[in-house]
């Protein structure tokens, strides 16, 4: 097994952990008065305990899958080493462990944890199939894949042969993956 595999199943374990210390957390802190809950969940209901994953999509607490999650006091980690809000960005892909209001807009965030999905030179570009390689591994873009503010133009036209990028995404059905945000990493 090569150590990149192992070091994603790790931090996969780790995530799963994190989730489930969590939402035993939750469990035990859980419970009745509408005074434990969140500013804008209606006296008396208490809020979902969720475990959510998906891309950040914006800013002013963290948007993720259309809800807006409050950060202040959250446990936030990359590759489970403490990080801040700052170091997010649009397009990383985040682990949230939180839960949501009775609305389904709004939401606590108690811990979050990212890690990028690939990273390495850039081995050869396709800007005819919206595509590039990293350590042998396809990385597809599309309209919704954002790219770092150091990546000038914001395409692959803003990528060269061995540029150092950080790539978030999703591992495809097909063992690609579709970038969500591509950052090249600088010295």
């Amino acid at each position: 097994m090569s150590s990149n595999c192992a070091n994603k199943i790790l931090h996969a374990m780790t995530v799963v952990l994190f989730g489930i210390a969590l939402a035993i957390a939750l469990v035990a802190c859980g419970g009745g008065s509408g005074s434990t809950s969140p500013a804008n969940t209606p006296a008396g209901t208490n809020p979902t305990p969720i475990v959510a994953v998906g891309p950040v999509t914006g800013f002013g607490s963290v948007f993720i899958n259309g809800v807006r999650f409050q950060t202040s006091g959250a446990s936030i980690t990359h590759d489970a080493l403490p990080a801040s809000e700052i170091d997010l960005a649009v397009g990383y892909i985040v682990t949230l462990v939180g839960e949501v209001n009775n609305d389904g807009l709004n939401g606590t965030a108690f811990g979050i944890d990212y890690d990028e999905e690939l990273e390495g030179p850039v081995e050869s570009i396709d800007p005819a199939n919206d595509q590039f390689v990293v350590l042998g591994q396809t990385v597809i873009v599309d309209a919704m894949t954002f790219f770092d503010d150091d990546i000038i133009p914001p395409s692959l036209d803003g990528l060269a042969l061995g540029d150092s990028v950080e790539v978030h995404g999703y591992v495809t059905a097909d063992a690609e993956i579709l970038a969500t945000q591509i950052a090249v990493e600088l010295d």
